[in-house]
């Protein structure tokens, strides 16, 4: 399958449509974060004891995540399963006869997952050229949480950021930064390839960023 966006995603959850299988990739670990509680949040509160499980990849073996999976949801039509730090799991650094006998299972899964499970991998890195990650990318549905893919990707990356960092704009300043041709908030992060400015430099470098992104604006409007 051809990577997803988040903006597709975020309609896709919105639809209650959900595939049977998903990696998040991608620089960007706030919004993969947030991806993830939205997923164990798609189930009704009072169901999801029943019906919702989050794993760590380095503490989960192949057996007991399609396990899980393969179990019947109670009352609602999927179960959620998150495995966070996935790579662990899908892509081990080491070889030995269990990470083998994983690799296989998960094989097995991967091209004929559960009917009654969305089974959602985050992953950290994510190497396109080892096998688990070649047949993911055929069989799943792969979501860059990484790149900006449009000026409304854009704009809503920026308003959620400001939010949380508490950094307020003008009406449309926002919007009228994003469409910038000098691609500010991309100048800002020292970046023009489109990655999202300061998602892996911390808290205080985004909010940094942010503040440098409204001051601009501020001075453009004046």
């Amino acid at each position: 399958m051809p990577t997803s966006t988040a903006a597709a995603l975020r309609k896709e959850i919105a639809s209650g449509e959900l595939a049977p299988l998903y990696v998040l990739i991608g620089a960007d670990e706030v919004e993969k974060a947030e991806f993830a509680a939205q997923f164990l949040e798609f189930v009704e509160e009072d169901l999801r004891a029943f019906n919702v499980d989050r794993f760590y990849g380095a503490e989960i073996r192949a057996d007991q995540l399609v396990n899980t999976a393969n179990t019947m949801p109670m009352m609602v039509p999927r179960r959620v399963v998150v495995v966070m730090e996935a790579e662990k799991l899908l892509l081990p650094t080491r070889e030995t006869k269990a990470t083998e006998e994983d690799q296989a299972r998960l094989t097995a899964f991967v091209k004929s997952p559960s009917p009654y499970a969305t089974v959602v991998f985050v992953c950290g890195s994510f190497d396109r050229r080892r096998k688990m990650a070649t047949l993911l990318t055929k069989e799943a549905t792969v979501v860059d949480c990484g790149t900006i893919a449009d000026a409304d990707d854009a704009e809503r990356w920026v308003k959620a950021r400001a939010t949380r960092e508490r950094v307020t704009f003008a009406a449309g300043a926002a919007r009228a930064m994003v469409e910038s041709p000098r691609a500010v908030c991309a100048r800002a992060a020292g970046d023009h390839r489109g990655r999202r400015p300061g998602v892996s430099r911390g808290r205080a470098g985004t909010t940094g960023k942010l503040r440098y992104c409204q001051r601009h604006s501020a001075e453009r409007r004046a």
